[in-house]
């Protein structure tokens, strides 16, 4: 690809983000902090879900995908403040008991899973399917540090708030450094991945010396 042909895949790709963006920002369902469904209150995944979530995986808590359906909707069954300070404590002192808890809590709501899938899908850009990819130190400190810093909320208001509203106010603060890459979309993964390129190629362009001449050349 030459630097034109990359600057035109540039211009196209931001028209596709700002699309995306646009698309985002006129979704209704990105209102609501919880949903009642079946007797049972699902939360919308926040920060302190995710971070939750994110633990449980990498100490493969689950032994089966129903297990992780039913472990993760007990997960969302509490709210933000609750599952800082009480279920990530509880996950760290017994995993075991932990993991009977949430089984148990389905065992007569069986109907209620039917919406933990739906409310999945806010985690899916912050929950890597790679169980050997590590957690990257700090993650929650940029994203906290990035909304504090140009908002001025709380640290409980941003862990409070919902993953999908947090995501759209980060992607909305100009002139601040984005989420880690695992919480941009898809598109805008793509226009980054091209601009590192352009930076790249014209860095390469600038690093490259004529050819030696004969300072006595015919």
């Amino acid at each position: 690809m030459t630097l034109p042909e990359l600057e035109e895949a540039i211009q196209r790709q931001v028209e596709r983000v700002f699309a995306a963006r646009e698309a985002e920002a006129i979704e209704g369902d990105l209102m609501y902090d919880s949903i009642d469904f079946s007797g049972v209150t699902f939360y919308r995944p926040t920060l302190a879900h995710v971070w939750l979530v994110l633990t449980m995986e990498r100490a493969r808590a689950w032994r089966t995908a129903a297990e992780r359906r039913e472990l993760v909707g007990y997960t969302l069954t509490f709210p933000a403040e609750q599952v800082r300070n009480r279920l990530c404590r509880a996950f760290a002192v017994d995993r075991e008991q932990f993991r009977r808890d949430a089984i148990a809590f389905f065992s007569s709501r069986r109907e209620a899973l039917a919406v933990v899938e739906t409310l999945l899908a806010d985690l899916r850009t912050s929950v890597s399917d790679d169980d050997d990819e590590p957690l990257r130190p700090g993650w929650w400190a940029r994203c906290v540090d990035q909304i504090a810093a140009h908002y001025h909320w709380s640290e409980d208001a941003i862990f409070a708030l919902p993953l999908v509203r947090f995501s759209a106010y980060s992607r909305a603060i100009a002139g601040s450094d984005r989420l880690p890459d695992t919480a941009m979309p898809a598109e805008e993964q793509e226009l980054a991945r091209l601009q590192q390129l352009r930076m790249e190629m014209t860095k390469h362009g600038r690093d490259q010396k004529p050819a030696d001449q004969d300072p006595g050349g015919e």
